[in-house]
């Protein structure tokens, strides 16, 4: 059994999709570019999602 089961890796993608297209959308919305901590927010929880998604399809 792996950390992350085959059935979750569609909501592990869903995620990192929803927060991508939040920053991009508030960028829009907003009109300014996101700042550092945002941009390293987002880093970190895309990275998240790549990591468990090679986890889950290397196993």
């Amino acid at each position: 059994m792996t950390f992350v089961e085959r059935g979750q890796l569609d909501d592990i993608q869903l995620g990192g999709i929803f927060v991508a297209g939040l920053s991009a959308s508030t960028m829009v919305a907003d009109g300014c570019p996101p700042d550092r901590h945002d941009t390293i927010g987002t880093l970190v929880c895309l990275s998240g999602m790549a990591a468990m998604m090679y986890v889950a399809r290397s196993n």
